[in-house]
């Protein structure tokens, strides 16, 4: 069950939070599919990142990533090859994980990993695009994040 806290401090919009309209804009100049969380916490800023090969279009790469503080989420794309996504604490170290479902609407039911330990580090491996649609997968990632605040951003991610 969510807190009275969280609940008001994830911001729900017909949008999505903490991006503008020019940083949107280039995410959709890759004329890809692109999903990003419809609930972020409240005072999250957003870094976008997008790459398209000039050779071939339909390689593309995004990320967005989300930070207040020292909290952070992270949803990327990749069309091919850019290697997994592990749970690691600072010095490159794997840490100690347990898991959990998460129902979203676009990938069905996703798999978290999460620190076992301090359950505010956690990642969602490689999603691959259902009908391979292009980019062919998704990964998510935070830290400093709860758990019960991470499975909430994941559930909420859609296409934009």
């Amino acid at each position: 069950m969510l807190s009275a806290a969280l609940i008001l401090s994830l911001v729900p919009t017909g949008t999505f939070p903490a991006l503008s309209a020019s940083q949107l804009k280039e995410l959709r100049t890759t004329k890809q599919n692109v999903y990003l969380p419809g609930h972020v916490p409240k005072g999250m800023k957003a870094n976008v990142n997008v790459e398209v090969s000039k050779e071939d279009k339909t390689q593309t790469y995004y990320q967005v990533t989300y930070t207040l503080g020292k909290s952070k989420f992270t949803i990327q794309s990749a069309s091919e090859g850019i290697g997994d996504v592990f749970l690691e604490d600072d010095k490159g170290n794997g840490l100690e994980s347990a898991y959990q479902k998460v129902k979203t609407k676009p990938f069905g039911e996703v798999e978290i990993e999460f620190d076992k330990k301090t359950k505010r580090q956690f990642i969602v491996n490689w999603i691959e695009m259902p009908k391979k649609q292009m980019p062919r997968y998704i990964a998510m990632f935070g830290s400093d994040i709860s758990l019960e605040t991470a499975k909430k951003i994941i559930a909420s991610v859609r296409r934009a």
